[in-house]
């Protein structure tokens, strides 16, 4: 067994520096992996801080968080794959060395920064499906607001409502029900939700007024903001109860939504009525 090294000769000059031990090597590159590691965990922690607080201002389940979801899962996502990156980077630098601790906690930082990805990736999925779910889900809302204002017409000579409120809570029980659970929040929602100045009312549905059950079928009763699903398109509900998408017109072509609302404002003209849009 060899013996251990003795220390150099020291300088007994009055000149000579003290004699300082060799210090250990430091890699900064498991250093700077670990931190991207924490900092992906960090950022999911805060998605899910927010969804919380968006749902504490909000009195409904629904709610338009996937901008926060999409940039926050991927801002975790870049993170993950960054530690992974410079993980390997760290074990390939530290090949040939004995330190044992060191080669398992970048391993294991690989790992983690894997199961990152994949966590934000799954989060980032299930969020684009919901956001289908909420548009289905938002043409329910208004399926069940054109069955109550019918049976509210059934009760008034023909008439529906002057108003949605008109409906509840003897025709429509759920508040919920008036408001569009699209995907999108609507411009300035984040910065009201910040000064908890965010209320259900600013996504309510727009309600044609001045329409009858005896009106033609094809006359919009009902319809979406356009911003609700991202500038996409929007559901409208026809007096006859059905709904239908009716998607954003492409430039400098006719737009079908307003031509519907017009041949609406025209059927109650010949008959002597006025619309009124509530909520627009």
């Amino acid at each position: 067994m060899p013996e251990p090294a003795e220390p150099p000769e020291l300088d007994q000059t009055a000149d000579a520096k003290p004699y300082e031990p060799p210090k250990p090597r430091r890699n900064v590159l498991s250093i700077v992996a670990l931190l991207l590691i924490i900092a992906g965990v960090g950022i999911l922690a805060l998605a899910a801080r927010v969804r919380a607080y968006a749902l504490s201002m909000m009195a409904m389940s629904e709610i338009p968080i996937a901008w926060w979801d999409r940039r926050l899962g991927l801002l975790a996502a870049a993170c993950g794959i960054a530690g992974v990156l410079v993980s390997a980077a760290a074990l390939v630098r530290m090949r040939g060395t004995k330190d044992l601790l060191r080669k398992t906690a970048m391993a294991g930082a690989i790992v983690a920064g894997l199961g990152l990805f994949w966590i934000a990736a799954v989060m980032f999925t299930l969020q684009t499906i919901r956001g289908g779910a909420r548009t289905y889900n938002c043409k329910g809302h208004l399926r069940q607001i054109g069955l109550a204002c019918h049976v509210y017409a059934d009760e008034n000579d023909g008439a529906f409502p002057a108003s949605l409120q008109s409906t509840y809570p003897i025709f429509i029980d759920n508040r919920k029900v008036f408001v569009c659970p699209g995907p999108q929040p609507p411009p300035g929602f984040w910065e009201a939700a910040l000064r908890r100045r965010v209320k259900p009312a600013d996504r309510n549905y727009v309600y044609v007024s001045g329409l009858r059950a005896d009106d033609p079928g094809d006359c919009v009763l009902a319809f979406d903001r356009l911003e609700n699903h991202g500038h996409k398109g929007r559901n409208v509900l026809f007096a006859d109860a059905h709904v239908s998408w009716i998607g954003k017109p492409e430039p400098q072509s006719i737009d079908g939504f307003q031509v519907l609302l017009d041949q609406t404002r025209e059927a109650v003209r010949k008959r002597g009525g006025e619309i009124r849009l509530m909520g627009e």
